[in-house]
């Protein structure tokens, strides 16, 4: 029914007849303008499995949700029935979901259920199955092959123990098996067999309904025609309960066939035996959680069934007991004891070390889980690793192995050559400075002409020699023994002078051949703490044109111990200048030198200080006390030149000379201009007595540094006739950093 404006309505199921007429329930429009309305869902929930000829038994309490909507649930009542409303928007999907469900059963879905605005739906019923008779198929895959040549075996039987399901593989030795399980996570235990083969166990194979599982691969092991089987059956208790052990292993050691105890404890292991083979075996008997327990010696021959008396278990103490191995270890050499052979049980943390006597004892934890059975492994890097198989513990008792006897890993022939493998320190200081830095420890590996190294079972006398600066150095010890691993050591110990030390390690090889040497090996020691009386600066240049330009200077620290001794390098000095910038600190090099830069920036000494800047350096003597010395780097200015006697107007006769004194510095101070600045003078006529002056760097003033002097002479003293005076124009040039500059005048010279 519709009605523009109004949401579409339906009657659902009206029931009629031929020629009937029925009343229908009235309908109620709502306005398109409604933004929300209530829908209705109502159903049973029944028990999904039913004995024949009987019905459905309801549920009650079943909770009914819908997906996605966290607001609409109900629960059915006595009789299953349940009725479900929620609220729903004119923009909501037309297509919900809801979900049945109840604990121990499993849960019932009933999907895309159409709805629209103000709808009344009866769904279908809900059928929940309890989860213990729930039950559906899964599969094992895997494959067998022959353990002598890898290939694959067709044809072998696998089944599931206690189980009726079984298969058998193809040519590619591949199997798939179909189990029908029950909901729920299943342990499931696969038996591999066929004529001619020895059988296989794969157990406790956890799969679920739905899955699909890989088994690992089986191994079986074919029965040549001179073998055949001899079987032994017994029962497996728990020793203090008496109770039967389900699933403890049953094998014969140095054998491949297992087998596992059932219900009742009890077991049969059947054996693949040789023609000629032993026919005596070790039993051992083993569960998680028990003490393993092994039968000795079982008499055995092709087509014996034996019974073995029952195995009692001893539970582990879910925390771990205690057991003790003690023993000693000899070399199989002397047999004299080994010390520091590590002693540890494989599969175990627990962990010892043989003493000076060679003695041991190792305490391992046993926990519920692990066999108290035991592989003990014996290392030491001079001797060939060992292990000691199947040692039987005993928890809370202490067991007492036969003396171990190792071998030597490699016993070295007579010594060839002594080599440096370590130094502590390559250069230390001299005696006084204090602490570790005034030694080094050197060390010296020998060995035999094939570079095997010397062990204890060959000591050598090492001689140590020391050549050196003669300041009180000395080696100690001067004699000492190769130790067990070939190693000697002796230490050198500065004196009061520094130098390079070379120390020397000879000895007698044992042959009656001559000493040997090692190669020398050089360290050097260093001076050490820093001097008041030894500790001076310097700076170079002494003249820059910091009045003028950006310029740089460097300031060098030069610094000595008491003993006038370089001081080790990386000694720090710090550096200060009232002008300028400056690097505030350097390490001393090799030569007990450090240097920075002094830059001629702002702010520079222009109206005091007669331009020189000083440059302080501060460093720390033997006391920690701060040392000091200072320099002075002079910041010349502007280029000035003056003509102090002579000038325009010279008059020189024939045969004589003038001696012309000018001044070069600078304008602010009168100081000498920048070292390598040029002095340049020539003369149109006459003779110079010098063309070109080159200002030092200095700080002075005065004659060769600001004043200069140059004479001017007849250059044809002996002319006949006598010529009439010439002009000769004298010209003084300075190029400098401070500024260049130039003066030119003019005289006679006859």
């Amino acid at each position: 029914i519709s009605k523009t404006g109004f949401l579409v309505d339906t009657l659902q199921n009206i029931g009629i007849e031929l020629g009937g007429t029925v009343k229908a329930p009235p309908l109620n429009l709502m306005p398109i303008a409604a933004t929300s309305g209530q829908v209705i869902i109502s159903g049973f929930a029944f028990n999904g499995v039913k004995l024949p000829g009987e019905s459905l038994e309801p549920i009650d309490l079943a909770f009914v949700t819908v997906f996605n909507n966290a607001d609409a649930f109900t629960f059915s009542d006595s009789t299953g029935n349940y009725v479900l409303k929620f609220k729903v928007d004119l923009d909501d999907s037309n297509s919900i979901t809801i979900q049945i469900s109840k604990a121990t059963f499993l849960p019932d879905t009933i999907s895309n259920i159409g709805i629209s605005f103000t709808d009344t739906i009866i769904v279908r019923d809900a059928n929940l199955i309890p989860i213990s008779t729930a039950s559906g198929d899964a599969t094992i895959f895997g494959k067998v092959i022959n353990s002598s040549s890898g290939s694959p075996i067709e044809a072998v039987t696998i089944r599931a123990l206690n189980r009726t399901e079984e298969a058998q593989t193809d040519s590619s030795g591949e199997y798939y098996l179909l189990l029908d399980i029950k909901f729920g996570t299943n342990a499931v235990t696969l038996e591999a067999s066929k004529e001619g083969f020895n059988s296989a166990l794969i157990n406790n194979l956890g799969i679920a309904i739905g899955d699909t599982v890989s088994a690992p691969p089986v191994a079986l092991l074919a029965l040549s025609i001179t073998e055949g089987i001899a079987s032994l059956s017994g029962n497996v208790i728990n020793g203090l309960t008496k109770a039967p052990i389900e699933g403890a292993l049953i094998r014969a050691l140095n054998h491949k066939e297992i087998a596992l105890s059932d219900l009742n404890g009890d077991y049969v292991l059947s054996i693949a035996l040789a023609e000629g083979e032993s026919n005596v075996v070790n039993i051992e008997i083993g569960s998680s959680g028990f003490l393993t327990s092994t039968i000795p010696n079982v008499g055995l021959a092709i087509g014996d069934t034996i019974v073995i008396s029952t195995a009692n278990l001893l539970p582990i103490d879910p925390e771990g007991s205690k057991a003790i191995v003690k023993g000693v270890v000899v070399d199989d050499v002397f047999f004299e004891p080994i010390d520091g052979v590590q002693v540890r049980a494989i599969g175990h943390n627990e962990t010892t070390l043989s003493n000076e006597l060679g003695n041991f004892s190792l305490s391992i934890v046993i926990k519920i889980d692990e066999s108290n059975v035991v592989d003990l492994i014996f290392s030491q890097d001079d001797f060939v690793t060992d292990t000691l198989f199947n040692v039987a513990l005993t928890v809370d008792r202490t067991i007492t192995l036969a003396n171990q006897e190792m071998t030597p890993a490699n016993q070295a022939g007579p010594p060839s050559n002594a080599t440096l493998v370590n130094i502590s320190r390559t250069s230390i200081s001299i005696k006084g400075r204090g602490g570790e830095e005034e030694s080094s420890e050197l060390t010296y590996r020998l060995q035999d002409e094939s570079g095997i190294t010397l062990d204890r079972f060959r000591p050598i006398e090492i001689f140590f020699y020391l050549f050196g600066p003669r300041g009180g150095e000395f080696l100690s010890p001067l004699v000492a023994t190769t130790d067990a691993d070939g190693l000697v050591r002796t230490a050198l110990n500065s004196g009061t002078k520094a130098g390079v030390v070379q120390v020397i390690a000879r000895f007698d090889p044992g042959t009656g051949a001559d000493s040997i040497s090692s190669v020398p090996t050089p360290i050097a020691i260093h001076g050490g703490h820093p001097d008041s009386a030894h500790f001076s600066l310097r700076s170079s240049p002494l003249n820059i044109a910091g009045l003028v330009t950006l310029r740089e200077a460097n300031v060098t620290a030069f610094i000595g111990d008491k003993f006038s001794n370089i001081v080790r390098p990386g000694t720090a000095v710090q550096f200060q200048s009232k002008y300028g910038i400056i690097q505030g600190s350097a390490v001393t090099n090799e030569d007990g030198q450090a240097s920075v830069k002094l830059i001629s920036a702002e702010p520079l000494p222009i109206v005091t200080d007669n331009g020189l800047v000083r440059v302080t350096g501060e460093t720390k003597d033997e006391d920690g006390k701060s040392i000091f010395d200072s320099t002075f780097v002079l910041f010349s200015g502007h280029t000035q030149l003056t003509m102090l006697v002579g000038g325009d107007g010279f008059e020189i006769n024939n045969g004589g000379s003038f001696i012309f004194t000018f001044q070069v510095d600078d304008v602010e101070w009168g100081n000498p201009i920048e070292g390598g600045s040029t002095i340049e003078i020539t003369a149109t006529a006459g003779a110079l007595s010098v063309s070109s002056i080159t200002i030092p760097d200095t700080q002075s003033q005065g004659a060769e540094t600001t004043i200069f002097t140059f004479t001017l002479s007849d250059d044809d003293p002996n002319e006949n006739p006598v010529l009439p005076p010439v002009q000769s124009k004298v010209t003084i040039t300075v190029t400098s950093p401070n500024g260049n500059l130039g003066l030119g005048f003019s005289g006679t010279v006859d």
